[in-house]
């Protein structure tokens, strides 16, 4: 039996503007809700991306906002904004860009993040802050939900079954004979890249194996179509999509691969949503903070051996959120390290990392 409050909650809103590997670990919090408020509506306000992303997952009314880079853009907003009524706002997001549209958002309570993960006076524009924890960033997101809650809010999976249109043309024809290994070639951050030489003797030594094709994902920047170029040029048995995918095809993608690797990216939570095991490649910031959620048994994590080598900082005196600020941090990463966890999870299946599971 649900608390008199929770029954009387009738619309939650969640805010949440980018990146994409926020907003797929963010949509965490949607199946959480329905959980604790099964009887409320659900709301989003998000971009553009996080729309074209998130589309299809059901019982979600998604609000698309412009991103503030002016103030006529605020007006336009605070315009849009004024016809909406919530209960609950969850603030999803500690950022000025989010901090300065909150005031003109109506709910009766604003739950934001603690004094630890906020920023930009994060804690001026909420009404309740959760309580801080050295956690997962999903887990963070959940908090949020298990703040309002009469219950423990823990995870139990994504709502992604429905995110990819049933007409969408395939990228390619996926034969059942071969394994497909998906390989993000960069991140957001040239910090967090792996280096160049490094992937082509990833795909040399894969590509040993004639059971494995490789996939190539990324952006349309210059860099990464070089990378791909370099390592396309290896084999006719490597196939590029960097750069010719919108949304719903990266989606496509990443979910018919049998196996993603990458370094930490918005890919690497897009995998997990669809339960693909993914290599996840860390050094610049740990993986217990923004890895692949509930697969440390395939990551590939270096951060104290960074911090320690070019911060010269032993695991003790680093804080839960201080990155490896260092353009040699992923060197650190080898091939060899890399080789063994895919090696591992071919041969697994990996059934011990689904998302899926409970606690």
């Amino acid at each position: 039996m649900l608390k008199p409050e929770i029954d009387n909650v009738q619309h939650i809103c969640i805010f949440r503007l980018s990146a994409i590997g926020d907003l797929v670990m963010c949509s965490a919090l949607i199946p959480a809700l329905k959980q604790s408020y099964p009887n409320a509506q659900i709301s989003w306000i998000t971009s553009e991306i996080g729309c074209q992303l998130l589309s299809g997952i059901k019982n979600v009314n998604f609000i698309v906002i412009n991103k503030v880079k002016r103030l006529s853009d605020l007006y336009l907003v605070r315009k849009q904004l004024k016809h909406y009524q919530f209960d609950i706002l969850l603030c999803a997001q500690a950022s000025f860009s989010a901090n300065i549209i909150y005031p003109f958002i109506k709910a009766k309570r604003k739950i934001g993040f603690d004094s630890v993960r906020a920023k930009d006076g994060h804690h001026l524009f909420v009404t309740e802050q959760i309580r801080y924890k050295n956690e997962h960033i999903l887990d963070g997101f959940l908090a949020l939900a298990d703040h309002i809650s009469d219950r423990r809010c823990s995870f139990v999976g994504f709502d992604f079954e429905n995110c990819l249109p049933g007409n969408l043309a395939p990228m390619f024809r996926k034969d059942s004979e071969y394994r497909y290994i998906a390989i993000n070639l960069a991140a957001s951050k040239a910090e967090r890249n792996w280096p160049i030489n490094y992937y082509v003797e990833l795909t040399k030594n894969l590509l040993d194996d004639k059971k494995n094709r490789v996939i190539l994902i990324g952006g349309s920047s210059k860099e990464e179509q070089d990378k791909a170029a370099v390592i396309k040029s290896l084999s006719p048995l490597v196939e590029s999509f960097v750069g010719k995918t919108n949304l719903k095809q990266l989606l496509w993608l990443i979910a018919q691969s049998d196996l993603l690797v990458s370094p930490d990216s918005g890919p690497v939570h897009i995998a997990r949503a669809f339960s693909v095991p993914v290599v996840g490649l860390y050094a610049v910031a740990r993986s217990a903070l923004s890895g692949p959620y509930r697969a440390a048994d395939l990551t590939i994590d270096k951060y104290n051996n960074a911090a320690e080598l070019l911060l010269s900082k032993s695991e003790n005196e680093l804080s839960w959120h201080e990155r490896v600020h260092h353009p040699k941090a992923m060197s650190l990463i080898t091939v060899a390290d890399t080789l063994a966890k895919i090696k591992y999870s071919l041969k697994t299946n990996n059934t011990a990392t689904d998302p899926m599971s409970s606690d």
